[in-house]
Parts: C-alpha cells; sequence; structure tokens
C-alpha cells in the first residue's frame, strides 16, 4: 500500500527515489537502506493481484509509473482509500481517535454471500420484509449488482418468473442464501451505465430521462458546485447565483434532494417537476400552519 501510495503521488519515479522515500518513512521500523529489487518486485506483483492496478517501468529512463486511470474506477479508488487510511491508522494506532466513521447500520453481513453468488452465477434464496409490510416475502433471484447509497447496501436483483430488475435492501433481508440453481449473468450489461440516468437506488426503468433546469443561490450552490447531484451537471455561472442543468430521470428521492435545500433551490423546468415541488411546499406549509 505504501509503495502504491508513493508511485500515485511522484509519478514516474525511479527505483532509487522510493528508496529514498523508504529510508525515512515511518513503517521502515527495521531502519533497512533500501528496497532490494527482488522485494520491489514481489510487492509490485501484489500490488496487481490486490487491486488490479497495473505498475509498469518506463523504458527510456526506468521509472515506474501506474497505468491505470483510477478516477474511472469507484472501486479502485474505494479499495486505496480504505487501505490507506488502514495503514495509516496501523502507523499510529493513537490517532484511531480522530477519525469518526459513518456507520451503516446493517446488512453488511450479506455482502460476501452475494458476490459470491454473481461470481458463480447462482441465484439467491431471499427473505425480504418491507418498512410498510407486517410480514415478510420470501423468493428466488438473480443477483447483478450491490450498491451503496445513503449509509445503506442494496443489492439489484430480478425475481425469477419477473421482468424487471429491482432494487432490495440488505438491512431488510431476514435471511439470504445461495441457491443450487444458476443463471446467465448477462454479457452486455453494465451496472454503471444502469443507474447511470438515475438518482439514488432506483433504476426506474419505465421513466424517461428528462432535461431539468434549476437555479441556485447560496448556501446550496456551493455544496452543489463542490459534490454535483448527478454525473450529467451542468452550471451556467452567474453574479449571484447560478443555473445547474441535468439529464436525469426523477423520481421522489430526487425531489426530496431538492426539498432540503429549502428556498435556496427553484425549479425552472420542467413543468411537472415544479409543480410537484410546489405541491410539496404548500403540503408542508399546511402541516407547520395547522
Amino acid at each position: 500500500m505504501w509503495l502504491t501510495n508513493i508511485i500515485l503521488d511522484a509519478g514516474p519515479i525511479s527505483l532509487q527515489e522510493i528508496n529514498e522515500k523508504w529510508r525515512k518513512s515511518s513503517i521502515n521500523d527495521m531502519g533497512e537502506d533500501s528496497i532490494s529489487p527482488k522485494t520491489f518486485y514481489r510487492h509490485k506483483e501484489a500490488v496487481e493481484e490486490l487491486f488490479s492496478i497495473s505498475i509498469k517501468c518506463r523504458k527510456s529512463d526506468n521509472t515506474y509509473y501506474i497505468e491505470d486511470n483510477l478516477e474511472t474506477d469507484d472501486l479502485k479508488k474505494w479499495l486505496l482509500n480504505s487501505f490507506s487510511v488502514y495503514n495509516l491508522l496501523q502507523e499510529g494506532y493513537d490517532m484511531k481517535n480522530v477519525i469518526l466513521f459513518e456507520q451503516i447500520p446493517s446488512g453488511t453481513e450479506y455482502l460476501l454471500t452475494i458476490l459470491k453468488a454473481i461470481k458463480s452465477s447462482h441465484t439467491l434464496k431471499i427473505e425480504h420484509k418491507k418498512f410498510k409490510d407486517d410480514e415478510s416475502k420470501t423468493f428466488e433471484a438473480e443477483p447483478y449488482c450491490l450498491k451503496v447509497d445513503k449509509k445503506r447496501w442494496y443489492v439489484l436483483a430480478k425475481k425469477i418468473g419477473g421482468d424487471k430488475k429491482k432494487t432490495y435492501a440488505l438491512d431488510r433481508i431476514q435471511s439470504l442464501e445461495i441457491t443450487d440453481n444458476t443463471y446467465i449473468y448477462p454479457e452486455d450489461f453494465s451496472p454503471r451505465l444502469y443507474f447511470e440516468n438515475s438518482f439514488g437506488i432506483y433504476p426506474n426503468e419505465d421513466k424517461k430521462i428528462e432535461k431539468v433546469v434549476i437555479k441556485a443561490t447560496n448556501p446550496a450552490l456551493n455544496y452543489i458546485r463542490t459534490l454535483p447531484l448527478h454525473s450529467s451537471q451542468k452550471e451556467e455561472k452567474h453574479e449571484e447565483y447560478s443555473i445547474f442543468k441535468y439529464n436525469i430521470k426523477t423520481d421522489k428521492e430526487f425531489k426530496s434532494e431538492l426539498l432540503k435545500w429549502g428556498s435556496s433551490i427553484k425549479v425552472l423546468e420542467p413543468l411537472s417537476l415544479h409543480d410537484d415541488m410546489v405541491k410539496e411546499v404548500k403540503k408542508l406549509s399546511e402541516i407547520y400552519n395547522s
């Protein structure tokens, strides 16, 4: 992990320069003068095996660089960040008290089982209970991917005999097991593309992509600018406000996200979304004025 971060931060770097950094590193507790070529290549292979990250050598000057574009791979970035924080805590374990993590309520115990099912193309037997239901329902489903959103894990799956994929919250699963039945995972299915035009965890297969235009003032403006609501976000800057444009499938989650900013957000297009927001604001007004 140390080696990966060094090459990421420095860009093309020679083994001699890596050794200079190693001599000063706090994790070099044996006070080694250098990393032997044999050890270096062993770590290089481990990086490729653990993270699927290729460390290449530029023959012209014998420097090493990371070939992969990590900015487009969320999983690799997440793995690297997680391991980096873990190694930092290992270096100075007393720092654990100054890092506060968000707790995911439950459901993480099912992650490995779901991944195993996807990898082996086996269906899952799921006992699931919605918040609004009194009793749980048990069904068999084909799993397609895992997704985390707002501190909850979800699995995208299609019930056997069903025609649509749906998301199921892992914290509402009562029990889960891999069956002996197999299914064919579509070669052309991309989870990223499937959710590309959606907001949150609902794929909204029946909804059309709409052009959404909102006007934002502070405090919403700077928050949305630095943490876009959606990957399609485009900004048109003005002196005291900005116009943000999206190509997205709107749903109740997206409306709730806009509503939380109160009067610093105004929907301009489409008219249907504008009217929905007006209705929600009126409902809130009636509640607080009653």
